[in-house]
């Protein structure tokens, strides 16, 4: 089994594919500074960042998975968009040379965080959100929508270290502050919803995961209604395909085989909707675009359930 990740927000969505085996990235050796020690303990989530100094020595780079660029507001994929981080640059009132000087530091750290995440440095790359997350506390305090990017990122850092406790405080209150700054129905909360339930998925606990899937795919369903271009259908049938397979994973594990093929094969029509009836498995197609390889994934998905089933025409099908 295959779970599916969304980029949290701006830009296309073509993401990482993780083993719902274990669900979760694999731990750095040196995996060390955790999201706000304490968690949920203490103060609360944001007790510690406000009295951590934040160096603007350090660097990050652009083009990890699921981190949304705290500097600008979008997101970034394999390809060198942002989805999951969040950066926010485009929406000041006024601008002067410390926004600026600011932005910069906030930009270059950024963008190595996302470059330790491509590399698998993991414990590197949460250092890196963890300063960017502490600068922009200071600078915005708490109910901003930069730091609802900031905190997405911290916990999608944190999910691939497997520090699945530290992951769940950071994106819970990432989608409580996305909620409150952005609005309710925003696609960036839905970007953080996902992640959300691919946390509580890799904790064991199906059926709060589901819920959050279930919400993010009504609001998935609902962006798409608004969407008239070609490829942004495109982009949003992505989308909803992935919390499609996600909501499969979930039903798999919770031994519910005829709800999770039925979530597969619905999303992989979606796929097929989106980039056509050409198999991803076909040399003599030039298949190997992200979108492509989560279609794969989840016929692989759809597959192990049928061959569970003991459906071996379907199977190879």
């Amino acid at each position: 089994m295959k779970i599916q990740e969304q980029q949290s927000v701006s830009s296309r969505n073509d993401t990482f594919t993780e083993n719902t085996q274990s669900y979760k990235a694999s731990t750095d050796d040196d995996a060390s500074t955790k999201a706000g020690e304490g968690g949920s303990g203490g103060g609360g989530f944001f007790s510690n960042w406000f009295s951590q100094p934040t160096s603007t020595g350090e660097t990050r780079d652009e083009g990890s998975d699921d981190y949304t660029s705290v500097a600008t507001g979008e997101d970034e994929d394999r390809d060198g968009q942002t989805e999951s981080y969040d950066e926010t640059s485009d929406d000041y009132e006024s601008v002067d040379d410390s926004i600026l000087e600011f932005d910069r530091d906030m930009r270059i750290r950024h963008g190595q965080a996302c470059k330790y995440m491509r590399s698998g440095k993991f414990a590197k790359a949460l250092k890196k959100f963890e300063a960017i997350l502490a600068g922009i506390l200071e600078r915005f305090g708490e109910n901003h929508a930069r730091v609802g990017a900031a905190l997405h990122n911290v916990g999608i850092a944190n999910l691939r270290a497997g520090k699945l406790d530290d992951a769940m405080d950071a994106i819970e209150e990432a989608v409580r502050i996305r909620k409150l700054t952005l609005g309710q129905d925003d696609p960036k909360v839905a970007d953080s919803l996902v992640e959300l339930g691919i946390v509580l998925l890799s904790l064991k606990e199906y059926a709060e995961s589901l819920d959050v899937f279930m919400e993010a795919l009504d609001m998935r369903e609902g962006e798409a209604e608004d969407i008239v271009l070609p490829e942004q259908i495109k982009e949003s049938n992505l989308k909803i395909a992935k919390v499609l397979n996600n909501i499969g994973c979930v039903n798999f594990e919770s031994s519910k085989f005829n709800s999770a093929l039925e979530a597969f094969q619905d999303a992989i029509s979606m796929q097929k909707k989106a980039l056509g009836d050409a198999s991803p498995f076909s040399f003599n197609n030039p298949a190997t675009k992200p979108g492509f390889l989560t279609m794969a994934s989840t016929m692989c998905n759809k597959g192990y359930i049928d061959l569970e089933q003991e459906n071996y025409k379907a199977a190879v099908n």
